[in-house]
């Protein structure tokens, strides 16, 4: 069979990126439900004080740090990932639906911040899951078509969540209800996906992260990849609340604010995955990040800096 190799069945490929297909595109609506949602209805219905919306805005970050603590324990639990993907999905829609019959600022942001910590375990963990399941030169088309599906069923549904919010913030409570029954069919096709247990690493946490530095290459990417994560993640407490708080001039329309902050990003992801996906499949990862790293920093450079922009340069008179 074309393509089909011992350690890579054709079969198993395919079964992953049929159901995987599915999940994502359940994936991206609840991100966006969930994105999308949470810090409007923080500032705008609840009103939380400063300190809620930060904890709020900071629940990816701190599911982040739990992460190795979560693959330590999956290692041991000798059970297949998709199952344990399933299960943390299974308990995130629990919380979202909690999440709906808040009686103040504080419970829903804990519901919400429980939520985070629980779904970004996810995608660590399907990692393990494509490299069992797809071949080294397949990856990156597998995985891309479907990123792109999930990102345009996102941007659809936040555009749509904007609208309804727009006629009642009080309407979150029926997003919640929709978000947890889609969180479940999250957690329903997981379940279809073939998948191997996580293997218990025998160095452990220190000695891994120790094994890590020896790798100059690596220490460079990751250092650069954690600094970026930082900074993005600084920023998105920051820029709704710019955007909402009518002490800036602004005071967006919820549509406005989630085109901005989720719409426009999530057009941008289906434009670009294509070309990602086939960059990393063709050439070397290091080389594909360092370009993606440069690009950022100059569009970023261009957009705020009046004296050297595009126009500019171009017309200097």
């Amino acid at each position: 069979m074309s393509g089909e190799t011992k350690d890579y069945p054709e079969s198993i490929a395919s079964k992953t990126q049929k159901f995987d297909l599915w999940r994502n595109t359940c994936n991206g609506i609840v991100e966006a439900s969930f994105a999308s949602t949470c810090l409007l209805v923080a500032i705008r219905y609840f009103e939380a004080s400063d300190t809620a919306k930060s904890l709020l805005a900071s629940g990816g970050a701190i599911g982040f740090l739990f992460a190795p603590l979560f693959l330590i324990l999956i290692g041991k639990s000798r059970m297949p990932v998709s199952k344990l993907c399933s299960a943390l999905m299974a308990f995130t829609a629990l919380f979202i639906l909690i999440s709906a019959i808040s009686p103040s600022a504080w419970f829903y942001v804990i519901c919400v911040l429980l939520g985070c910590i629980l779904a970004v375990q996810v995608p660590s963990m399907m990692v393990h899951v494509y490299s069992n399941n797809y071949s080294p030169n397949e990856k990156g088309g597998g995985i891309s078509g479907n990123l792109m599906l999930s990102s345009a069923a996102g941007g659809a549904t936040a555009l749509v969540i904007g609208l309804i919010l727009d006629l009642d913030l009080g309407f979150f409570k029926l997003i919640a209800f929709g978000t947890f029954l889609i969180c479940l069919g999250t957690a329903y096709f997981h379940l279809k996906i073939p998948s191997k247990p996580l293997e218990s690493d025998s160095l452990g946490l220190l000695k891994n992260l120790l094994q890590a530095t020896k790798d100059r290459l690596f220490l460079w990417m990751l250092s650069g990849l954690m600094l970026t994560g930082i900074g993005v993640m600084l920023t998105i407490p920051i820029r709704v609340e710019y955007l909402v708080n009518p002490t800036y001039g602004l005071n967006f329309s919820n549509t406005m604010v989630i085109c901005i902050t989720m719409v426009v990003p999530l057009v941008t992801d289906v434009s670009s995955t294509p070309i990602w996906g086939r960059a990393y499949d063709k050439f070397n990862l290091a080389y594909v990040r360092t370009f993606a790293g440069i690009f950022s920093y100059w569009v970023f450079f261009f957009s705020f800096s009046p004296k050297v922009s595009p126009y500019c340069v171009l017309h200097p008179h």
